[in-house]
């Protein structure tokens, strides 16, 4: 008897409308979850930033900096009166090529690190930089957003574009000398 007493204390703790409470609550918890994640765009992920987000920055402005010339160099993003440079990670050519683009140097033949351009000091202003290719300049590509980023300064990120070539009217390179030529060899030039 006194056996089957202990057996009724426990039973009386976890009744059936105890666990059914328990599992609706549950299940309510993992549905509310499931529709923020759907309505919110929320990716599991570390590029994880919608695109609306980024566009209520406004534009950035684009500097390369310790190159040999205006179209190479660290990259660096200035917005409201702060400049920052960018982390390395995910960056690649087409990210690059928005940031000739919108230095207005052609196309991007190199992305270079700080070892070539040196590191910045300060802000690092991007992260996760993910452009897509046809964004008109940085601030419509998605990262992880302004100065959110799990970087040091040894990865800033560093691009080398390439200026555009003026050609002639006809628009190609064309011999200078005739093709009788005694040392074999042809002369162009730019028309």
């Amino acid at each position: 008897m006194r056996g089957q007493r202990v057996v009724e204390s426990e039973c009386r703790c976890w009744n059936p409308a105890v666990w059914l409470l328990v599992s609706l609550l549950g299940s309510l918890v993992l549905v509310t979850l499931s529709v923020l994640m759907r309505l919110g765009d929320v990716k599991i992920n570390k590029r994880a930033v919608t695109s609306n987000m980024m566009q209520t920055l406004g534009r950035y402005q684009v500097q390369l900096v310790n190159g040999h010339n205006r179209c190479e160099g660290r990259v660096e993003v200035g917005y409201n009166g702060s400049w920052g440079t960018v982390c390395d990670d995910d960056w690649d050519m087409v990210d690059a090529n928005i940031v000739c683009r919108q230095m207005q140097c052609g196309v991007a033949v190199a992305v270079g690190s700080s070892s070539q351009f040196g590191q910045g000091a300060g802000l690092i202003a991007l992260d996760n930089v993910d452009c897509q290719g046809g964004e008109a300049d940085l601030s419509q590509c998605r990262s992880l957003g302004w100065g959110v980023h799990n970087c040091y300064h040894y990865e800033d990120v560093g691009v080398t574009c390439k200026e555009p070539v003026l050609l002639g009217a006809r628009g190609f390179v064309e011999p200078t000398t005739t093709p009788m030529d005694r040392s074999g060899l042809r002369k162009y030039r730019l028309l």
